[in-house]
């Protein structure tokens, strides 16, 4: 006898999937694993109670890149809900970049229709193909896609799918409501589903609000000479800024803004407006206009093509007739946020100078900005919980305090401010009677003077969150200890943006930051990502510490030596130069050196050793650049030491000796403390009694030098979790080799991509090949694994986890290939003429440029491989739109400069599609509601076009199959549904079938027909 109860229906429903995981099955956001074969009818022995270690259990897909909600379709959303319960979890939060994304309409109460349509909107849309994004993205059409990828992409402009024929952005008043409508009522359908399966729901958008222009221009005017209209304040005072002596008025920017307003007599002034990019590296990553008193006086300014990172950059207007008694600075969005870092407006006896986005410099007053109305900000609350209220259910809106709040030196003026929009919007929900809770969230619990100074200032009705800061590699908030009475939310990173387009595994990591959310007295862990298929391991960790925090300890560290990551910050990095090392004979080992790595770890034996640190200072040509302390055993033994000043240059070997060090517990312990820039280290030689290592720090083997090893986190152990979870994912053959593997990627994946100007950018990497090749060794050994794997469905889940890691090392090869190419254009344009460059180019570069596009083919079809969900279409979405224009688009043109005309076609990657054949639904719904059509959207990729695809279907349990053909929608992809009136009130199956030219078939899921893919029916 079975008898499952719970303490509510949601309680219930998730005892009901717990027993189902008893009988084999596991849950993922993406879909479910279910055995191949059909299994006894035997009930398991259990006698379990289980209750949640947090009241709330959930996930924060984040918005703003292709790879993430973004490009979520209704059916999306409405799959990956049905998911949550399945994985024990009962929340899903979304976040709104105010004015810029639809989530959330700002606006006003008269703005809103009875049926929460609304009638006026500003101009927004999610990331889609047509758009020049700010994040480093360039419009590309999907047809232009590489490697046979566009059969993926039934339109050129690819997004949303509700918002396609308002892409690349709507261009009329109709339209900008139609945005809005839209998202709406998808959000709608999302979270009436959510609330049916006892999923808390939740939206918000940063704080202080930004309010629309049209609105701030009906409202009385503030009475403060300066006003800035909109945007957030970002502070870099650590930069040194070229070509001023006042680096204080340029270190700072308010960015995102609309306009500044100067209060000034009728008259003529002169306006200087001080620019600086302080974040970007590279051209077309922030583009603006900028308009005085209502005439573009600035148009398509892009910051660094002007004068560069970090160098002051002024424009001065003048004799600017003001008319109004009001001068008016606008700012236009092109690309990015518009940023400015100071202005001046002088006439007269008129002198009004502000320090945007900083402090009182000189005789500029600190920019405090001019917070709306009060009464102002409680209307416009109003208008949009009215309209919230009138479109979809909700449990929470949260707001999401400044971002500046990470890394500025914010004071409590100018937080307050946060708190004042804040109480306007506690006002606002009671004036409206709005159903749903309020509470906070951001990159950080709070302001940098006091992480827990919300708790103080906010009525207990609030609740609190943050993400963990620095991408998730800081620990949860401690400041949460502090905090009591009110709800508290740890949110994890279960993926980081920099590493976006490369798989990242973070289960042991999970665990250590649910531990410390339970141990601070958290009633909320949720998980911030963007993919859903990739970061499946991730997440499922995450969602079983929400329940069960028993795991093992976790063993202690092998090898002859570790490394040892810093509590915070980003992953330990390798330098390398191909230049010559002035000094040695061991170049190798020179060449290569470890940065931001806390410590080194060396198992060593007993006794006293000598100590022999290897350094060579390859990226700052002069001294004060890198500096930092050395310490061996806790005992400093280099104090402020800088590579470059004590070689005497850059490119030239050093070693420090330090002799009689005794070891402790058989270990040798050296530690690097950051000063300027991250410590650097290249080799590590211990001599002893018995002992004789050397380690080549950041490079492979060289002569009788160790390769490095890779870096261990300090979290908890993590074998058990992947043994349970390959055994499940690819059977019982080969679990344990397989989880091995993932468990020893776990924390210290290698990362070929990080963020420049954007998501997972790949970058030119100057070593070659042979010394990178020793870090994808596991690529190998998780592939010969295959041959053992028993299953259709095994195999198809080995085949995408196959293709996810052999990717990664093909990108890091393409990576290599992209560095060589760049080094023989650098060579090129140094020869001495004309005629030598286009020689040159022409014997070396071009075969370069040729080598290049075939390893980008390699990493592409491996790539295709994994498309499966939304998040890869994104992922690709990004290697060509983003990464693609650094590597390939705008390096061709160079070389065609060089070559005196144009490539071959054998310099670019070839177009169609070479790899085995593909099917799968873009969404796998496992649930539908009583009346609805089940919906189905099926792609493909094939060397030859596929004919028809056609879903089989019965209703679940009935002998007879029915087929329907999906009408072809264009390239590779067919769409269609299955009739409401047909399925009636049964639970269904399906399975897809694409038939190929010659009668050859494919099926999805792959264990069709035998074990197709089920949907239930009930009401929503």
């Amino acid at each position: 006898m079975v008898f499952i109860a719970g303490g509510s229906d949601t309680a219930l429903l998730q005892g009901v999937y717990r027993f189902a995981e008893h009988l084999g099955a596991r849950f993922y956001l993406h879909g479910d694993v279910l055995p191949d074969t059909k299994i006894p009818l035997e009930l398991p022995v259990l006698d379990e109670t289980r209750s949640p270690l947090f009241e709330l259990r959930g996930i924060q897909p984040f918005h703003d890149f292709a790879e993430g909600p973004d490009w979520w379709t209704r059916e999306n959303y409405l799959a990956n809900i049905a998911q949550l319960p399945k994985m024990g979890m009962n929340f899903i939060g979304l976040h709104t970049y105010p004015l810029s994304e639809p989530t959330v309409w700002v606006g006003l109460e008269g703005e809103v229709n009875d049926d929460g349509t609304v009638n006026r909107a500003y101009p927004t849309q999610y990331l889609n193909t047509g758009q020049n994004s700010g994040w480093g993205f360039r419009a590309r059409n999907t047809s232009d896609f590489a490697c046979g990828a566009s059969m993926l992409y039934e339109t050129d402009l690819y997004g949303a799918d509700y918002l396609q024929d308002l892409m690349p952005a709507p261009k009329t008043p109709e339209e900008n409501n139609a945005v809005f409508n839209r998202t709406g009522a998808v959000l709608h359908d999302a979270f009436t589903l959510a609330h049916a399966l006892g999923v808390k729901t939740c939206v918000g958008t940063e704080t202080p609000l930004r309010i629309p222009p049209y609105i701030l221009a009906n409202a009385a005017p503030p009475v403060e000479a300066i006003q800035a209209v909109g945007g957030a304040f970002a502070n870099y005072a650590g930069s040194a800024i070229a070509d001023t002596g006042d680096d204080p008025l340029y270190q700072s920017v308010r960015y995102n803004l609309d306009a500044y307003r100067f209060n000034v007599p009728n008259g003529d002034y002169t306006v200087t407006l001080k620019f600086c990019e302080v974040a970007y590296n590279t051209p077309g990553a922030r583009v603006f206009d900028v308009s005085i008193e209502g005439k573009k006086v600035v148009e398509k300014l892009d910051i660094f093509v002007a004068a560069g990172k970090d160098r002051a950059h002024d424009r001065v207007f003048e004799k600017v007739a003001v008319r109004d008694c009001v001068l008016d600075v606008d700012f236009g969005k092109v690309i990015e946020f518009p940023a400015v870092a100071a202005i001046a407006v002088e006439g007269g006896n008129v002198s009004l100078k502000v320090n945007c986005g900083g402090d009182h410099y000189k005789d500029y007053t600190a920019d405090l900005g001019v917070a709306p109305d009060p009464a102002l900000i409680q209307s416009v609350y109003e208008g949009m919980f009215t309209r919230i209220m009138r479109t979809h259910p909700l449990d929470y809106y949260w707001f999401w305090t400044p971002e500046d709040w990470t890394w500025s030196g914010t004071n409590e003026t100018q937080a307050n401010r946060t708190i004042t929009d804040l109480m306007a919007a506690h006002a606002a929900l009671a004036g409206v009677g709005a159903p749903f809770s309020l509470a906070t969230c951001g990159w950080v619990l709070g302001p940098q003077f006091d992480r827990a100074f919300l708790d103080t200032k906010l009525p207990k009705d609030f609740s609190v969150s943050c993400i963990n800061r620095d991408l998730g590699f800081e620990p949860v908030e401690k400041a949460f200890a502090s905090i009591d009475g009110r709800g508290q939310w740890a949110i994890p990173w279960v993926e980081d943006d920099p590493a976006m387009t490369i798989p990242q595994f973070w289960a042991r990591r999970m665990r250590r930051d649910a531990r410390d959310a339970l141990a601070y007295g958290c009633n909320g862990l949720m998980g911030i990502f963007w993919r859903t298929r990739v970061i499946a391991p991730t997440l499922a960790s995450l969602a079983r510490a929400g329940w069960d925090q028993s795991w093992p300890e976790a063993p202690a560290a092998g090898g002859t030596h570790q490394i040892r990551a810093v509590d915070a910050g980003f992953p330990v990095n390798t330098l390398y130069t191909r230049a010559d090392i002035q000094g040695t004979d061991a170049g190798p080992v020179y060449r290569t050196a470890r940065t931001s790595a806390a410590a080194y770890v060396l198992a060593v034996g007993e006794g006293t050793h000598d100590v022999t640190l290897h350094f060579c200072e390859t990226a700052h040509t002069t001294p004060g650049k890198r500096v930092f302390d050395v310490l061996v055993q806790g005992e400093t033994v280099l104090n402020a030491f800088d590579i470059a000043k004590e070689a005497g240059g850059a490119n030239i070997a050093l070693e420090k000796t330090f002799p009689a060090i005794k070891a402790m517990d058989g270990t040798i312990t050296i530690a690097f403390k950051k000063r300027v820039d991250w410590p650097a280290i290249a080799a590590i030689s211990v001599t002893g009694p018995g002992t004789l290592q050397k380690i080549n720090c950041g490079g492979g083997a060289w002569e009788d030098f160790a390769a490095d090893a890779p870096v261990r986190p300090v979290d908890p152990a993590g074998q058990d979790f992947y043994a349970d979870w390959a055994a499940h994912e690819f059977g019982p053959e080969v679990a344990d080799e397989a989880a091995a593997v993932f468990a020893e990627l776990d924390g210290c994946t290698p990362r070929p991509a990080t963020w420049i100007d954007g998501p997972g950018t790949f970058i030119a990497d100057p070593r070659p090949w042979e010394m990178v090749e020793y870090e994808y060794g596991f690529v190998d050994r998780f592939a010969a694994l295959r041959d053992r794997v028993r299953g259709a469905g095994a195999l198809d889940r080995f085949d995408y986890w196959h293709h996810t890691l052999a990717f990664l090392r093909a990108a890091a090869r393409m990576n290599c290939a992209w560095g060589a190419f760049v080094r023989e254009m650098e060579l090129a344009a140094a020869q001495p003429d004309g005629a030598a460059q286009k020689a040159y180019a022409r014997e070396r570069a071009l075969p370069a440029r040729i080598a290049l596009a075939r390893a980008v083919e390699v990493a592409y079809d491996h790539l295709l491989g994994t498309a499966s969900t939304p998040g890869e279409l994104g992922t690709i979405a990004n290697l060509e739109a983003h990464s693609f224009p650094k590597m390939l688009d705008d390096p061709a043109k160079a070389l065609e400069e060089l070559l005196g005309g144009a490539l071959p076609p054998e310099a670019f990657p070839h177009r169609d599609y070479r790899g085995p054949a593909r099917l799968f639904p873009l969404a796998a719904r496992t649930s539908r509601n009583t009346g609805e059509p089940l919906k189905l959207k099926a792609l493909t990729l094939a060397a030859e076009p596929v004919q028809a695809v056609t879903v089989h279907w019965r209703v679940m349990g009935d002998g007879e199959w029915k087929a329907l053909d999906l009408p072809h929608r264009a390239r590779g992809v067919f769409e269609g549904e299955i009739p409401a009136e047909d399925l009636g009130t049964s639970d269904v199956e399906y399975h897809l079938e694409a038939k190929y030219a010659g009668g050859a078939a494919l099926h999805w899921p792959a264990t069709a027909p035998a074990l197709p893919h089920t949907v239930v029916c009930g009401p929503m």
